[in-house]
């Protein structure tokens, strides 16, 4: 779907945005408009290290698919008149406490180039690709 997305589908492009938004707006982790996520009920899978939480806002990435980014990176697709305070668990390790959309951490690198699983919790209100940035990386929104 989000390849169609970038061969400009413009109602394709829409139903996708509605889709998330409704998701989003139903799990009550509003991040495409806006809204907060609590920490709760985590856990971590022994076998991959992930820290796993019912409330978070959790997809998935390929960072070797096209972007804007490096082979080896992702970046979030924050707008400058957003409202953020959040934290990421990018999947390798590592966290990221985002509070700018302009913020350095909005951009990850990896220590090595593949498929990551990111947890995100906290407030977003400004989420958007816009027909650019790394839309072709994130491949899977699973909560």
């Amino acid at each position: 779907m989000i390849s169609n997305l970038k061969e400009g589908n413009e109602m394709m492009k829409k139903l996708f945005v509605a889709a998330i938004t409704f998701l989003l707006l139903f799990s009550g982790m509003l991040v495409a408009v806006g809204g907060e996520v609590q920490n709760e009920e985590r856990s971590v899978n022994d076998e991959t290290d992930l820290v796993e939480s019912t409330d978070s806002f959790v997809s998935t990435w390929n960072t070797t698919n096209s972007g804007s980014t490096d082979n080896d990176q992702i970046q979030l697709p924050l707008e400058s008149g957003g409202n953020y305070n959040f934290t990421v668990e990018w999947g390798d390790g590592t966290n990221s406490h985002i509070t700018a959309w302009d913020q350095e951490d909005v951009t990850h690198t990896y220590p090595e180039s593949g498929e990551y699983t990111i947890y995100i919790n906290g407030t977003i209100e400004g989420w958007s690709f816009d027909d650019e940035g790394d839309a072709e990386k994130i491949t899977e929104i699973s909560n």
